[in-house]
């Protein structure tokens, strides 16, 4: 048996494009696709076998927002079949186990990983597929043991993972922030830098709506109002936005619709320039549950005016 290691854009090359999986099942029977010149050697250490039935499978997707916004080390698997498919050769899934706590490259802010093997790979983030060394899998597998604990409740709550508990905790405060913050003045907070200097890495210095690359002339926008905990100041609680479509967001003039995607614009909107958003698909990082609060509150106030462009 050979152990393997798939560096993939999750969206094109996994099960039913499926970059995040939510359990086993979204993966499990599916194929992940390999490019067809097969896996290849860490260095300049001759060709690497190919994949075989009973191989140990090691999924990376992708972390960047235009190679699928994967998770990184997801899951650990047994390949169930091979075949060739055009460009690329497909690997039938069995006994899927996803981690825990998948990790990327970004969670070693730069430093080493403490695997050779990943180090190497840090280095070349194309959609390939490598043999894992003898000789490198157990400090690979001291890398995955460590970094896949599951997190205990109070770490949970430090960091806010369950955003519903969150929201449940602070809703009367969060709602009448929501409501006052049209008309708020900004303030600068002593973490509002770091917040921001997050999203840019994590937006590729983009406008999340319009791709607007001009540094000055974007700003990180709170989904949920900061209310001077820190817990708002993660990136799932933010969007990186052109400066006059930040103050629309914050105004309820727009929103995101969190189970497709689109965007809602509000009909006030609708003989202006930025009647020409309705519609786009939106591709965040940002939290469904913070975004299900913001958009329920944007169609309260379109429903008690003019409405919303529709974004069909």
């Amino acid at each position: 048996m050979n152990r393997f290691f798939f560096k993939v854009n999750g969206e094109e090359h996994c099960p039913k494009g499926v970059a995040r999986p939510k359990n086993a099942g979204d993966w499990e029977g599916g194929t992940v696709l390999i490019p067809n010149n097969g896996p290849s050697r860490i260095g300049s250490r001759g060709a690497a076998p190919s994949v075989a039935i009973g191989d140990e499978i090691w999924i990376w997707t992708h972390e960047d927002e235009q190679y699928g916004r994967g998770l990184g080390l997801t899951a650990q698997a047994t390949a169930a079949g091979v075949s060739a498919n055009g460009e690329f050769i497909e690997v039938a899934l069995l006994d899927v186990q996803l981690l825990d706590r998948p990790f990327g490259f970004r969670n070693f802010a730069g430093d080493p990983t403490g695997s050779r093997f990943l180090d190497q790979v840090d280095r070349n983030r194309a959609h390939n597929a490598y043999l894992i060394e003898d000789e490198d899998y157990p400090e690979f597998i001291a890398v995955v043991k460590e970094r896949n604990v599951p997190l205990s409740e109070e770490v949970q709550d430090e960091h806010v993972q369950d955003w519903d508990r969150a929201l449940a905790k602070y809703k009367d405060t969060l709602l009448k922030d929501l409501e006052t913050r049209r008309a708020a003045t900004l303030k600068v907070r002593p973490l509002q830098s770091a917040f921001r200097n997050a999203l840019f890495e994590t937006y590729s210095e983009r406008c999340v709506v319009s791709g607007c690359k001009v540094p000055e002339a974007l700003e990180a926008a709170h989904i949920m109002p900061h209310n001077g905990d820190p817990m708002w100041d993660q990136v799932e609680n933010g969007l990186l936005l052109r400066r006059d479509l930040h103050a629309l967001f914050d105004a309820f003039l727009w929103s995101v619709d969190p189970k497709s995607g689109a965007l809602h614009v509000s009909g006030r909107l609708k003989s202006t320039d930025y009647a020409r958003f309705s519609g786009r698909k939106i591709r965040h990082k940002a939290a469904t549950e913070l975004l299900k609060c913001h958009f329920l509150q944007f169609k309260k106030l379109a429903d008690g005016h003019q409405g919303a462009v529709s974004s069909a």
